[in-house]
């Protein structure tokens, strides 16, 4: 990478540099679209047949449920009220903190008031 001598053959090197990553996005916003379907094929397969995990060609495929965390907004207050009283702040630092809330549920403690679960299908692959 050697540094241009004019101006014009910087902005001629910024203008194929800018062109190579316009189609840089759009090969990623291609190979992202694909992937998201090969994912739900993957989820509505297993739902299909009952099995969780797949491997073949140095990649494995396993599909497992999970859930994402929200918060109800009428409930905000309540949420609030409720971390302060019991100590678990950490499930509304910045954002609604899936990894706090999941910790909670898992301990027994049982759902947060305010906070909504929803479940989906975790698809994870893995090159060998």
């Amino acid at each position: 990478m050697q540094q241009p001598k004019t101006m014009g053959e910087a902005l001629k090197r910024l203008r194929v540099l800018s062109d190579r990553l316009d189609r840089i996005k759009h090969l990623e916003k291609q190979a992202n679209e694909e992937w998201e379907m090969l994912e739900k094929f993957a989820a509505d397969e297993s739902a299909r047949s009952g099995v969780g995990k797949w491997a073949a060609g140095g990649v494995t495929l396993s599909v497992e449920k999970d859930f994402r965390v929200s918060y109800d907004p009428e409930k905000w207050d309540d949420l609030l009220r409720w971390a302060v009283e019991t100590g678990n702040t950490a499930i509304v630092q910045r954002r609604m903190g899936e990894t706090a809330v999941k910790a909670l549920i898992d301990s027994g403690q049982g759902q947060p008031v305010g906070v909504k679960l929803s479940v989906y299908d975790k698809v994870s692959v893995r090159r060998a």
